[in-house]
Protein backbone atom coordinates (compact mmCIF):
# COMPACT_ATOMS: atom_id res chain seq x y z
CA UNK A 1 0.00 0.00 0.00
CA UNK A 2 1.51 3.37 -0.97
CA UNK A 3 2.16 5.94 1.69
CA UNK A 4 -0.14 8.98 1.87
CA UNK A 5 0.90 12.23 0.17
CA UNK A 6 3.30 14.43 2.14
CA UNK A 7 0.71 17.19 2.54
CA UNK A 8 -1.59 14.82 4.45
CA UNK A 9 1.16 13.66 6.82
CA UNK A 10 2.52 17.07 7.84
CA UNK A 11 1.11 18.88 10.87
CA UNK A 12 0.23 22.56 10.59
CA UNK A 13 1.98 24.76 13.18
CA UNK A 14 4.26 21.95 14.38
CA UNK A 15 7.84 21.17 13.36
CA UNK A 16 8.01 18.33 10.82
CA UNK A 17 11.06 16.28 9.83
CA UNK A 18 11.53 15.94 6.07
CA UNK A 19 14.27 13.95 4.33
CA UNK A 20 15.14 14.47 0.65
CA UNK A 21 17.47 12.06 -1.12
CA UNK A 22 19.19 12.04 -4.48
CA UNK A 23 18.01 9.48 -7.05
CA UNK A 24 19.85 6.17 -6.73
CA UNK A 25 21.86 7.64 -3.83
CA UNK A 26 23.54 10.11 -6.15
CA UNK A 27 25.11 13.26 -4.75
CA UNK A 28 22.90 16.31 -4.43
CA UNK A 29 25.85 18.66 -4.06
CA UNK A 30 29.17 18.80 -5.86
CA UNK A 31 30.57 22.00 -4.40
CA UNK A 32 29.92 25.00 -2.16
CA UNK A 33 28.05 26.86 -4.91
CA UNK A 34 25.51 24.01 -5.13
CA UNK A 35 24.87 24.20 -1.38
CA UNK A 36 24.46 27.99 -1.46
CA UNK A 37 22.06 27.78 -4.40
CA UNK A 38 20.07 25.08 -2.62
CA UNK A 39 19.80 27.17 0.56
CA UNK A 40 18.77 30.27 -1.40
CA UNK A 41 16.03 28.41 -3.27
CA UNK A 42 14.83 26.83 -0.02
CA UNK A 43 14.67 30.20 1.74
CA UNK A 44 12.68 31.78 -1.11
CA UNK A 45 10.23 28.85 -1.32
CA UNK A 46 9.70 28.80 2.45
CA UNK A 47 9.00 32.54 2.55
CA UNK A 48 6.63 32.36 -0.42
CA UNK A 49 4.69 29.42 1.10
CA UNK A 50 4.62 30.77 4.67
CA UNK A 51 6.82 28.11 6.27
CA UNK A 52 9.51 28.41 8.90
CA UNK A 53 12.77 26.51 8.49
CA UNK A 54 13.78 25.43 12.00
CA UNK A 55 16.83 23.34 11.10
CA UNK A 56 18.68 22.12 8.05
CA UNK A 57 21.41 19.52 7.59
CA UNK A 58 23.00 19.28 4.14
CA UNK A 59 24.78 16.00 3.55
CA UNK A 60 26.33 14.94 0.28
CA UNK A 61 23.51 12.75 -1.00
CA UNK A 62 20.56 13.82 1.17
CA UNK A 63 19.20 16.55 3.42
CA UNK A 64 17.32 16.66 6.71
CA UNK A 65 14.91 19.54 7.14
CA UNK A 66 12.79 20.60 10.10
CA UNK A 67 9.99 22.76 8.70
CA UNK A 68 6.92 24.33 10.31
CA UNK A 69 4.11 25.06 7.85
CA UNK A 70 1.34 27.59 8.59
CA UNK A 71 -1.03 26.25 5.93
CA UNK A 72 -2.19 22.79 4.92
CA UNK A 73 -0.22 22.66 1.67
CA UNK A 74 2.54 25.13 2.62
CA UNK A 75 5.39 22.72 3.31
CA UNK A 76 4.53 20.44 0.43
CA UNK A 77 4.39 23.37 -2.00
CA UNK A 78 7.65 24.81 -0.66
CA UNK A 79 9.51 21.51 -0.93
CA UNK A 80 8.16 20.82 -4.40
CA UNK A 81 9.03 24.33 -5.57
CA UNK A 82 12.66 24.46 -4.47
CA UNK A 83 13.44 20.81 -5.21
CA UNK A 84 12.22 21.10 -8.81
CA UNK A 85 14.06 24.39 -9.36
CA UNK A 86 17.29 22.99 -7.91
CA UNK A 87 17.06 19.81 -10.00
CA UNK A 88 16.49 21.77 -13.23
CA UNK A 89 19.46 24.08 -12.54
CA UNK A 90 21.77 21.24 -11.50
CA UNK A 91 20.80 19.06 -14.48
CA UNK A 92 21.31 21.99 -16.87
CA UNK A 93 24.79 22.63 -15.42
CA UNK A 94 25.79 18.98 -15.64
CA UNK A 95 24.13 18.40 -19.05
Amino acid sequence: MPRPPRAKRLKIGSPNHVVLRGNNRRNLFSNREDRLLFCSLLENAATKNECTINALALLTNHIHLIITPTTYLGASAAIHSFACQYARIRNRRRK
